[in-house]
């Protein structure tokens, strides 16, 4: 009886991210710009910037200290890339001064325009976190994985005496706002994460091993541990995020020798909750048809009131996830996979994340931590 491993599980090296949206008030072509923060193979270190158009494309500018990926794929965004080069990217700030963060960068953008963003708090007032799952593949229109996309002590830039110098071309950009306080102070939209861990589950993109070569009853593919038991089913699957372990659990062990169902979790490290789904095998004799979604969402562990209210079970932020759905079929006789992912998420995903968001925002009332 032969081991299968219906699908692959990689790591982003992006380790920390801040997002400024000027939706309200978009530029001509862009209406938010994302920096990240990448380090890990095969990019090496250094910041991308993502630059988020107003037909639900995205622009990639690599810093030129990045290893260039010229045929990367960008799947989880709504509409997928535009435009993908490397720039030089200049003044670049991402830190925490003393509880208040820096956010700066510049460059030129493919239509030869200036591009300067400066952001600095410098209020002395508290601000309390969350752990959050990123909805960044809320409107993808083709995943090609689950972008499970954890971030760490998640906030949002407060706007008591903080300093926004943010130009493009000429042309004063203004960040949006959120409706009402958090932790009674005025905030914008602009969010960031200087920890962050991107679990990509079950590519559908990259070549697959199905019969793998065990060691014992564990395959290793670079960071990932695929954990067999002695009955050559697939109960645990491990890896190292760079931010933390995180393991998926099956429920029972995942076996495609035989017809079955149930469950499995997705367990980041940390206080940052748990995303459940279920699964389907169907097996005949040469064709072995699996079946998965996440369709139990992400359970979240909030600390404090307006954070139970942000984080509710029916928010975009727990939801989003649960439509999507994966699919493979493995044809035993030519030993070959075919698999997908759907999104059946009908909506435009950025606006409908950020309403999401004030809406909770401005029934959470400003109070709590």
């Amino acid at each position: 009886m032969a081991e299968h491993l219906p699908f692959v599980v990689t790591v982003s090296p992006i380790r920390a991210l801040a997002i400024i949206p000027f939706e309200r008030h978009p530029d001509v072509i862009y209406r938010a710009f994302e920096l990240q923060y990448l380090d890990g193979l095969p990019y090496g270190k250094g910041y991308r910037i993502v630059a988020y158009r107003n037909d639900h494309t995205v622009d990639v500018y690599d810093n030129e200290t990045l290893a260039f990926q010229e045929n990367e794929a960008f799947s989880i965004v709504e509409n997928g890339l535009h435009r993908h080069v490397q720039v030089p990217v200049a003044n670049i700030r991402f830190e925490n001064r003393e509880g208040c963060r820096i956010i700066a960068f510049s460059f030129t953008d493919i239509q030869h325009r200036m591009i300067r963003v400066s952001i600095r708090e410098t209020t002395k007032r508290k601000t309390t976190p969350l752990n959050l799952l990123a909805p960044v593949g809320y409107g993808a229109r083709a995943p090609a994985y689950l972008p499970a996309f954890f971030l760490y002590d998640f906030d949002f830039i407060r706007k008591g005496k903080t300093i926004v110098d943010c130009w493009i071309d000429g042309w004063k950009l203004i960040p949006d706002t959120l409706p009402v306080p958090v932790n009674l102070q005025a905030r914008y939209f602009i969010r960031y994460s200087q920890r962050c861990a991107m679990l990509e589950f079950a590519r559908t993109d990259l070549p697959l091993e199905w019969e793998p070569q065990l060691q014992g009853l564990t395959f290793r593919h670079e960071t990932t541990e695929y954990l067999y038991d002695e009955n050559h089913a697939l109960r645990q699957i491990a890896t190292d995020t760079g931010a933390g372990r995180v393991l998926i659990d099956f429920q029972p062990a995942f076996d495609c020798n035989r017809n079955g169902t149930g469950k499995f979790e997705i367990l980041p490290a940390g206080e940052m909750g748990t995303i459940r789904g279920s699964y389907e095998v169907q097996r005949t004799a040469d064709r072995i048809s699996v079946r998965l979604a996440p369709d139990g969402g992400w359970i979240s562990r909030p600390k404090s009131m307006v954070q139970r209210l942000i984080l509710q079970k029916r928010s975009a932020f727990c939801t989003w996830c649960k439509n999507y759905e994966y699919t493979a079929v493995i044809d035993l006789c030519q030993k070959q996979m075919t698999a997908e992912w759907k999104n059946k998420q009908k909506t435009e995903g950025w606006t409908d994340v950020q309403d999401s968001c004030d809406r909770l925002f401005a029934n959470s009332k400003g109070y709590g931590g």
